[in-house]
């Protein structure tokens, strides 16, 4: 059972397909406002990861919803593990073993190419130093949808 709001996080397509509409549908039909981070890059970089966490602290979110394919989901994994994070979630893409907590991520899956929604990986970009590939038991999603449309 989910105490507050979700953020939702998304990429760009889902608002040209619908499933952008469905998505929230649902979430207004259950009373459960949701708090969006908009326009994930393919590759997601860090400035999006940081824009997550500082939303989910500041809302005091207890649940990171995906809705999208890959890139996505690996943006939404980081940002569920660094809420719960002291330092800059930059530290835990370069060393998984400091991540010891993470938000439940709830995924919508609108693409499976990449496998991004089976297993505790992740691949974020940051532009000041590299990109760089993670792998975490604690970053599998808690739960899993196929898109609604």
């Amino acid at each position: 059972m989910l105490n507050k709001s979700p953020a939702g996080v998304r990429g760009g397509s889902i608002r040209r397909t619908g499933i952008y509409d469905a998505v929230i549908a649902v979430l207004q039909e259950i009373g459960m406002p949701c708090l969006e981070l908009t326009n994930v890059d393919p590759n997601p970089r860090m400035d999006s990861v940081r824009e997550g966490v500082r939303i989910c602290r500041e809302h005091k979110l207890d649940v990171v919803l995906a809705v999208g394919g890959g890139s996505v989901i690996d943006c939404t994994e980081i940002i569920a593990a660094g809420t719960l994070f002291d330092d800059d979630p930059w530290e835990l893409v370069k060393d998984a073993r400091k991540i010891q907590a993470a938000l439940p991520v709830v995924t919508v899956l609108t693409n499976s190419a990449t496998g991004s929604e089976m297993n505790g990986g992740a691949v974020i970009a940051n532009p000041a130093s590299d990109l760089h590939q993670i792998r975490s038991g604690r970053l599998q999603s808690s739960g899993k949808l196929r898109s609604p449309c």
